[in-house]
């Protein structure tokens, strides 16, 4: 409408020059004064049909994106409304020994079959969430993360080639597979720690939130994380057979000479190095590995690693905490944690125990509820500033503030057939005991 109205008032002053043709002072004030003008239309129009475009090309991509959306949800419910397949402990045992090309054909075949089932039911999940947390930005992360490793998985192109000629073609997609799993598995390495962050944003949206006294919240993160470590055990078991040459002792995943010692001593030494840092000193409690340190049995290490890992955290910051008031310099003596190493028949147990705050009959209960910590929260930023809770996620995690390793740690040890155990006085210390059976290595 406006270029049309400047278009009828070029007209109208054509017609005054025509009237004062006669005179050429006027006439060229005239011609002036409408030159001005036509630029300006000609500028007003160039400006509507860009917009123009603008605004068909957003409303065009906008169109799209909401095309795409559908067909990604469509994908979503169809996985999902499947149900996942039993992951018996024989799986560890048949998928750990890929000889042939045709085993590997099969087991990259399933896992291609079986992930996306798994990835889009945790992709429903997160968009079911209550419409607060649901939003929350790291929440959003995740759920991208899970709808991105599902799409990667669903569009890759059928493994097997044919016969014949094609079997080195076959062979080509299935190493192929293996290098997008082995990104996938890169891609969640955070995942839960995004998880925890979400739940903090949370409750800095809304202060007043007990998130260890939601029933439904904490079903949804049991799910979810015993989820995680079963897609997580299923790649990296699969992953793990590529090397099995350089690894003779190992069935995939699973060592045949798991050490839980060895094991001990590693996570002692991220613990404490954790602890220097958080506490910013640089005399923290020793850690003394007792019992049966010769044992060996079939077993995850990285799962042992993880309850060992998550329990050193909470036993140092316990023991340090309570001496607060104690120290008297840099050569304080904290008294030494244990960790006590006992070999069964059909199991190996593991108890670390320390003498540090202990717990109330009261906190016992929610000790292994998500999110619970006696600890302050540790400072929420954006996620592009670097800070305590990024900085530490490199490194295992923040040593406390998240309320997430003693409920991963008891989900890690039930997930293969064992246990966790919690006991606790306060004043005097606690006592965490884990049980890890001897997994089938015909």
């Amino acid at each position: 409408m406006r270029a049309e109205s400047q278009g009828l008032r070029l007209i109208l002053r054509g017609a005054r020059l025509r009237a004062f043709s006669g005179s050429p002072s006027v006439l060229a004030a005239s011609l002036t004064h409408t030159t001005r003008w036509s630029r300006r239309l000609a500028t007003q129009t160039l400006y509507d049909v860009a917009n123009a475009r603008t605004v068909a090309a957003a409303a065009a991509a906008f169109s799209q994106h909401r095309t795409d959306m559908e067909q990604i949800q469509s994908v979503v419910r169809r996985y999902a409304d499947r149900k996942p397949a039993p992951l018996p402990l024989q799986f560890l045992n048949e998928f750990g020994h890929l000889h042939s090309d045709s085993k590997r054909l099969l087991a990259a075949s399933w896992l291609k079959d079986e992930l996306p089932v798994r990835l889009s039911r945790r992709v429903l999940e997160l968009e079911l969430l209550p419409r607060a947390l649901c939003n929350m930005p790291s929440i959003l992360a995740v759920r991208e993360t899970y709808r991105a490793s599902l799409l990667d998985i669903v569009t890759f192109p059928s493994l097997d080639a044919g016969g014949g000629a094609s079997a080195t073609a076959t062979k080509t997609n299935v190493a192929a597979f293996g290098a997008l799993l082995e990104s996938i598995y890169a891609r969640h390495q955070h995942v839960a720690h995004d998880v925890a962050r979400g739940m903090l944003e949370l409750r800095a949206y809304n202060p007043a939130m007990k998130l260890e006294s939601d029933a439904k919240l904490q079903r949804f993160l049991d799910n979810f994380f015993r989820s995680r470590i079963a897609i997580r055990l299923m790649i990296g078991h699969y992953l793990a057979t590529r090397d099995a040459a350089a690894h003779p002792s190992r069935i995939g995943i699973v060592n045949r000479q798991c050490s839980p010692a060895a094991l001990a001593r590693r996570a002692t030494a991220e613990a404490q190095e954790l602890a220097r840092r958080y506490y910013r000193q640089s005399v923290v409690p020793e850690v003394c590995v007792l019992g049966h340190i010769d044992a060996r049995f079939p077993y995850v290490d990285e799962h042992v690693f993880f309850c060992l890992r998550e329990t050193l955290k909470n036993a140092m910051r316990a023991v340090i905490e309570k001496h607060a008031d104690d120290r008297l310099g840099a050569s304080y003596i904290y008294t030494p944690i244990r960790v006590v190493i006992a070999r069964g028949t059909e199991d190996v147990s593991v108890r670390v125990t320390d003498n540090g705050v202990g717990m109330s009959l009261r906190e016992l209960p929610v000790a292994l509820c998500f999110g619970y910590t006696t600890a302050p929260p540790p400072a929420l930023h954006s996620r592009e500033k670097s800070n305590i809770f990024d900085n530490h996620v490199q490194a295992a995690g923040s040593i406390a503030g998240m309320g997430y390793g003693l409920p991963l740690s008891r989900l890690t040890a039930q997930f293969l057939g064992g246990d966790m155990e919690l006991m606790s006085m306060q004043g005097a210390g606690t006592d965490v005991t884990f049980h890890f059976p001897r997994l089938p290595t015909a």
